[in-house]
């Protein structure tokens, strides 16, 4: 009989023992998720250390001192500025809310990217109808600001893919301008370019080529490709 007693006994404090490991266990959960909150925004799902098959990014000091975070680079940082090349762990980036100014917003449509208001469209068009489809959702065909960043953004997030930008020498050939105004810096080309491969009139638009040069190169504007456009902050 005693020793049915102290089985029962044994038995009630394995069960505390696993109640209380499985409350501690809710309670770092919930405090590792109160920590994934950096200026407002959350580590998504994918990002979850908790979920089983996926590596956690880890958020280094280089990230969090400019108030970012580190996400899959297969996840854009919608609404942030990507910096790719703070320091993150392996397979990550750090996306950092943009600080231009405090009430600045897109328009519907449009992500804050890289300090510019774009947007990625994976339709293709000819260069021309790629302007149109940009002035109907009230932008334009885009200009690279800040061309290494926006190219590192491009290869991490739309790898294999040739977008239009808003570029074209149509008017006069070799005189390359942005069609949101001003002339197209010669160091922006990739090596080569632009090389007018077609002689005469024949490559007068810019297109972003992700296939394989990474790099911007001139290309006949009645070929289509995807496009990404370009519109003001509101």
């Amino acid at each position: 009989l005693q020793s049915i007693f102290d089985l029962d006994i044994l038995a009630t404090n394995i069960m505390k023992f696993l109640l209380l490991s499985i409350l501690l266990l809710v309670n770092i959960v919930f405090s590792l998720q109160a920590q994934q909150k950096v200026n407002g925004y959350s580590v998504n799902e994918d990002e979850n250390p908790f979920r089983q098959n996926r590596a956690a990014c880890t958020t280094k000091t280089a990230c969090t001192a400019k108030g970012g975070t580190c996400r899959k680079k297969k996840k854009n940082c919608t609404g942030l500025y990507v910096q790719v090349s703070q320091g993150c762990s392996s397979g990550c980036q750090c996306c950092i809310p943009d600080c231009t100014t405090s009430t600045s917003t897109c328009p519907s449509g449009f992500t804050l990217t890289n300090s510019q208001c774009l947007s990625f469209q994976t339709s293709s068009a000819t260069w021309s109808n790629a302007q149109l489809a940009c002035q109907r959702l009230g932008g334009r065909l885009a200009k690279a600001k800040d061309t290494s960043t926006l190219a590192t953004y491009l290869q991490t997030n739309y790898a294999g893919q040739n977008f239009w930008m808003g570029a074209s020498d149509s008017h006069s050939e070799g005189e390359w301008l942005w069609t949101s105004g001003g002339t197209v810096d010669s160091g922006i080309w990739y090596s080569g370019e632009p090389n007018n491969a077609g002689g005469g009139s024949g490559e007068d638009c810019m297109l972003w080529w992700g296939s394989d040069i990474y790099g911007y190169i001139d290309e006949p504007c009645t070929e289509s490709f995807n496009y990404i456009c370009e519109a003001d902050l509101a």
